[in-house]
């Protein structure tokens, strides 16, 4: 069976994302006291990127429903021996398909869509933080584990 078409989000879709954004850190293991947190927060964010472009997503629907999405963050980026030819690079985020819809290829549809996306708009190298239900996803769509460390400065 072949996965629905995914539609791009608009600023009208920012209740949804938000919504699966924080299905992803509560599947996660983050406390829904940690992911009340940042909701406002986050939904600004989104807001703000949806309506400047820097942000792009996608939803495919089932029945008229939102049932799974992933977004591009445009990055200005210094130029890298990955990617010396150009300041951009795209963070890959907000990647998440409901439950009852997993395992028919939605997720994947959902990263070539993006992937189109971004060559279209000269971004020729992307990036993402993959959990560990993501992760087999990411390597048969020959996405590489980097040596990305990271380091949280408390307020």
């Amino acid at each position: 069976m072949t996965a629905p078409a995914p539609r791009p989000a608009t600023i009208r879709d920012l209740d949804v994302i938000c919504a699966q954004r924080e299905a992803i850190f509560l599947e996660s293991g983050s406390s829904p006291e940690t992911v009340a947190r940042f909701s406002e927060p986050s939904r600004e964010w989104h807001a703000e990127r949806l309506a400047d472009g820097r942000y792009r997503g996608w939803l495919t629907e089932a029945d008229g429903e939102a049932v799974a999405g992933v977004g591009l963050h445009l990055l200005d980026w210094a130029p890298g021996p990955s990617h010396a030819d150009t300041d951009r690079r795209g963070l890959v985020l907000n990647v998440w398909v409901d439950p009852a819809h997993r395992g028919r290829g939605l997720a994947k549809r959902l990263m070539l869509e993006l992937q189109a996306e971004a060559h279209r708009l000269g971004v020729f190298f992307l990036v993402l933080h993959a959990t560990d239900a993501g992760r087999r996803l990411y390597e048969r769509t020959n996405w590489r584990a980097t040596n990305e460390m990271s380091l949280s400065l408390t307020p």
